[in-house]
């Protein structure tokens, strides 16, 4: 039986790498989503609708959802990945999907400043290339993100400069948003219950996630609902039903029975957008990745791009949509002379890979994770290991309020609250496994680390349990760019994201390797034996290990991308305050490049958010510009964009 179980193992897991890293059509393998039977082929595109939406991600199929509720209306909703399967579905699979398939596979330009023990000085940045979008690619956490996030997306807003109102605003949307399945849903005063996105418990953890809550207290920072009171410590929801992973486009398809007046087509990407007069967005040109057709679609009330940060500022700017110099410097023909396309990019960034050693295992390797009861447990029973999102606690705060580790419960509380109206500029993320985890298979490839650099490093790691505190500063100055180096949509866009460029970005990351240590050092961390690694990182020998000249050096070399870029089409420069790309009439951006600074935690919700918000938008602007509108829509719910 053993020798069965097995054998089953070691097909599943060469089959797994199989389909990942060979580009092979996943429906040859994987079963079928309920309702994959609706999902359009390339050759049914018709020639005219009323929206057509650039983009199957994360916002993009929010978009689709509340647009097509109005079964009036004629909508196109074009992604160009595939539709993926249930195997890509496992949370502890996750890594492993970074540079397969389904992934656009970026790079950052070389870095002057950070990333320096990278290969090239360059920093992976996955994107997701399916239905869902980078929401099937992420760690599945689910954070709003604080108020003071959102006011600056409408700053000539009076409304929402008032507190009361802003609340208003915000508890609407979040509500909207949110499908709340755990342990917060009878809080129905600042959680929804039917929302696109999931939100629900984690499935699984070690027992690192009893020792990171029990830290917590020994150093006064108070546990709660971060989604709410958003500084202190929790251990964060998932998007995750039935033990896999749940993205906004899990939700589209699980109701695109009842939607015959969406089309979603997959393996279908969008290369520009066609003006009349230089003035209205008028139709897109598309092309399908299988067969290599292309059609020209038109829209009769407008086009919303939501490639995300990376793909509509290129759509633009391919479009004639940008710096009217850059363009004419590549031959574009410049249709709406915006310099700010592709500017103002902005990420998260943290250190700490492979930091910290403990004694005692936790449990949780490469060799747990393909265990057949492992197995069966996720496929039969939605649980186990296979339903970790390798992080079991986070902290989110004011650095200062943070780092006195000899403070009062009252004192953190009071220093907070005399920041309230500030957003927090820290947090951590704590996984109880490393690169190191897979003895070198696969993760550290993930990330772009040298192997080198692995090899003089991190392999004497091998065997030795790990775990992570990644510690992020929230709110980088430096600025970068995502600009198109070539008239050829097939070229990826040159991406430069200047990390550490700004001064103050440094000081905070110091901060955050000193409160590393604060947790380490708790009584309920040395129960785990843990410890920092005090090895000296090859590159930064000639420094005095954990003085500040050797932790400026190491992140230097070690920060990393938490893949959270945002900002480079957004509201205020490239975009009206209704969505609209400025100077263009029809034309619309919904998605993470919207987005005008970093949110104060993982951006997804956010991001489902700002749909929630701008799909309002395009009704509302359907309406004033042809009076066209569903009767139920005459009655806007009260508390909703245009009630506050």
């Amino acid at each position: 039986m053993n020798f069965l179980l097995y054998f089953l193992l070691l097909i599943l897991t060469w089959g797994y790498y199989f389909v990942v890293y060979l580009h092979i059509d996943w429906s040859w393998f994987l079963p079928s989503y309920k309702n994959s039977q609706y999902v359009k082929q390339f050759s049914d595109i018709q020639e005219e609708y009323d929206y057509v939406i650039v983009g199957g991600g994360t916002a993009g199929c929010v978009l689709a959802h509340r647009l097509s509720q109005n079964t009036s209306l004629k909508v196109l909703l074009l992604e160009a990945g595939p539709l993926g399967g249930p195997f890509l579905d496992i949370p502890g699979i996750l890594a492993h999907l970074q540079l397969s398939a389904v992934d656009w596979k970026y790079k950052t330009t070389p870095q002057q400043n950070a990333a320096l023990s990278f290969d090239e000085a360059r920093s992976n940045w996955p994107r997701g290339k399916l239905l869902g979008g980078t929401g099937r690619l992420n760690n599945m956490m689910f954070i709003r993100g604080h108020p003071e996030d959102y006011r600056k997306w409408f700053p000539k807003n009076s409304h929402l400069q008032n507190d009361h109102e802003l609340e208003r605003f915000l508890k609407y949307y979040w509500k909207r948003s949110e499908s709340q399945q755990g342990r917060y849903q009878n809080d129905t005063e600042w959680h929804g219950s039917d929302g696109p996105l999931i939100a629900t418990d984690q499935y699984y953890h070690t027992n690192l996630s009893t020792h990171l809550e029990q830290a917590s207290l020994e150093m006064n920072i108070t546990k709660r609902d971060l989604n709410v009171f958003h500084t202190g410590f929790d251990h964060p929801q998932v998007n995750v039903k039935n033990g896999a992973r749940y993205s906004t486009g899990h939700f589209l398809l699980d109701k695109l029975h009842d939607k015959p007046n969406l089309h979603l087509v997959t393996h279908a990407e969008v290369w520009k957008i066609n003006f009349l007069d230089d003035y209205e967005a008028s139709s897109i040109v598309a092309v399908s990745q299988k067969t290599g057709e292309t059609k020209q679609v038109s829209a009769r009330h407008g086009i919303i791009l939501s490639g995300g940060t990376i793909n509509t500022p290129k759509i633009l700017q391919l479009s004639g949509v940008g710096d009217a110099k850059h363009l004419s410097s590549l031959g574009i023909r410049t249709v709406v002379d915006l310099p700010e396309v592709g500017r103002n990019l902005r990420d998260h960034v943290g250190v700490g890979v492979d930091l910290i050693q403990l004694k005692s295992s936790l449990e949780l390797n490469t060799y747990t994770l393909l265990n057949p009861i492992t197995i069966f447990d996720y496929i039969f029973r939605g649980i186990g290991p296979l339903t970790t999102i390798e992080c079991e606690g986070m902290f989110i705060g004011h650095i200062d309020c943070l780092l006195d580790s000899t403070r009062k419960q009252d004192d953190f509380e009071t220093c907070e609250k005399d920041l309230r109206d500030t957003v927090p500029d820290f947090q951590v993320l704590a996984a109880p496994l490393g690169v190191t985890t897979d003895l070198g298979a696969h993760l550290y490839t993930t990330i772009g680390l040298k192997h080198s650099v692995y090899n003089e490093h991190y392999k004497a790691l091998h065997g030795k349990p790990i775990i992570m505190l990644l510690t992020i500063i929230l709110h980088p100055k430096s600025i970068g760019y995502v600009l198109i180096d070539s008239p050829n949509p097939s070229i990826p866009p040159l991406m430069n994201p200047n990390y550490l460029q700004h001064p103050t970005d440094m000081e905070g990351m110091l901060k955050g390797i000193r409160f590393s240590q604060q947790v380490v050092k708790t009584p309920s961390f040395q129960k785990l034996g843990a410890k920092f690694d005090s090895r000296p990182f090859p590159a930064c020998r000639m420094h005095e290990y954990d003085s500040d000249a050797y932790w400026t050096c190491f992140i230097r070399h070690t920060t990393l991308t938490i893949y959270h870029p945002i900002g480079t089409a957004a509201l205020g420069t490239v975009l009206d305050y209704n969505f609209r790309v400025k100077g263009t009439s029809k034309l619309f951006v919904a998605d993470a490049s919207a987005i005008p600074d970093l949110a104060s935690g993982n951006p997804n919700a956010m991001v489902v958010a700002l749909a929630e918000i701008a799909s309002d938008y395009i009704k509302h602007e359907l309406i004033l510009s042809t009076g066209f509108c569903d009767i139920l829509e005459v009655f806007i719910q009260k508390n909703s964009l245009f009630h506050i």
